[in-house]
């Protein structure tokens, strides 16, 4: 608790290598316990979402296994994986929880091959689904784009995929 009526909070906060850096959401005020209760109830909202998209992976993958011929089933489990590891970098970023020593910037790489990919698994999940909707070079160029964004993503530096985030965007999209 303040001491005085007034207090002065100084936050010092660099983004000098992504242009998204920085502070990320609203700066909560309240007593310790407080905030480490709210912050433990988003926590365990997260692993909620993470347990039940990885136990959907496990099903998805066992169904796979038995009926080797059923793609659908495998992209389905590659997507559940894919956004069950999107959900320990977004919000209260748990994966920090886990390796405190991870690189920011390969989390960054991490969050942005799994959005980039997400698309992918989505288009190829609908053309096993769908074979005779989706046309063969669509796919093969869907998996281009993403091979491209993917690419940048990793051997770019930050600022490069930083300054390129809304055309990749957009490019996913038009997958989508």
């Amino acid at each position: 608790k303040p001491e005085r009526a007034t207090a002065e909070l100084v936050i010092q906060a660099s983004n000098f290598h992504y242009d998204r850096g920085g502070i990320l959401g609203d700066i909560e005020f309240g007593t310790a316990r407080e905030i480490q209760s709210l912050r433990d109830r988003r926590i365990a909202f997260d692993m909620a979402l993470f347990g039940s998209l990885f136990i959907m992976v496990i099903y998805h993958l066992s169904l796979y296994y038995f009926r080797r011929r059923d793609l659908a089933v495998l992209f389905f489990s590659i997507y559940s994986f894919l956004f069950a590891v999107r959900m320990l970098q977004v919000n209260e970023i748990f994966i920090t929880a886990l390796f405190p020593a991870l690189d920011w910037a390969l989390m960054l790489r991490i969050e942005l091959v799994t959005f980039y990919t997400l698309a992918l698994v989505g288009v190829m999940f609908y053309s096993s689904l769908f074979p005779r909707e989706m046309s063969a070079p669509f796919v093969r160029c869907a998996q281009a784009i993403t091979l491209l964004c993917v690419l940048l993503a990793f051997l770019g530096p930050p600022r490069l995929f930083g300054s390129l985030r809304v055309l990749l965007q957009v490019l996913t999209a038009l997958v989508l």
